[in-house]
């Protein structure tokens, strides 16, 4: 398939330095020598740039916010960025079991709520905010999957490649082949 992929600024080395440093910050409880070998996973997301108008009084100009929010087409997860990503038009092989579970309307719609949500956390106001989308489209997230062992177990973790950002695999992603492992 022929879709835009998002450039990873972290490189193979880097990841497997991040992630073993972040094993080692936590003291989770693995061996003193951890040799990490991440593998690299593409996962669907839906890329928006949705805009909030926030009417104001007193003849006041209506503030608006941008936001960038990722939708995660196979569990619905929303991330939120600063900056848009740079993409790469590339060619991969869509797994059966990778396929989006949401649509793009339906990505649309948490997109919208996620966006209104955080306007009324953070911004008050009299009226409610018009939430718009400017613009939509689907894109291939790079992850960084190392499966690291400990004594009770082994537990995937998941680097995203464009932001850096670290967490324990999910086992309601499908596509990714994790073990069952409790830690502490």
């Amino acid at each position: 398939m022929f879709s835009p992929v998002v450039a990873s600024p972290i490189t193979p080395e880097l990841a497997a330095r991040l992630l073993a440093d972040f094993v080692n910050q936590r003291k989770l409880g693995c061996a003193s020598t951890l040799d990490v070998r991440p593998k690299l996973a593409l996962r669907p997301f839906y890329l928006f740039t949705v805009i909030v108008t926030i009417r104001r009084g007193f003849g006041l100009k209506p503030r608006l916010l941008t936001f960038y929010l990722w939708v995660n087409a196979l569990t619905g997860q929303v991330l939120r960025t600063a900056d848009l990503p740079e993409l790469i038009n590339a060619t991969y092989i869509v797994d059966e079991s990778n396929a989006p579970s949401l649509n793009k309307k339906e990505a649309e719609t948490v997109a919208h709520y996620t966006a209104l949500q955080h306007t009324l956390r953070f911004y008050r106001s009299f009226w409610t905010p018009e939430v718009t989308t400017k613009e939509c489209r689907a894109v291939q997230l790079p992850y960084w999957l190392a499966e690291i062992n400990f004594p009770n177990g082994a537990v995937l973790l998941e680097l995203n490649a464009f932001s850096g950002e670290i967490h324990r695999g999910q086992e309601q992603d499908r596509g990714v082949q994790t073990t069952e492992a409790k830690m502490r």
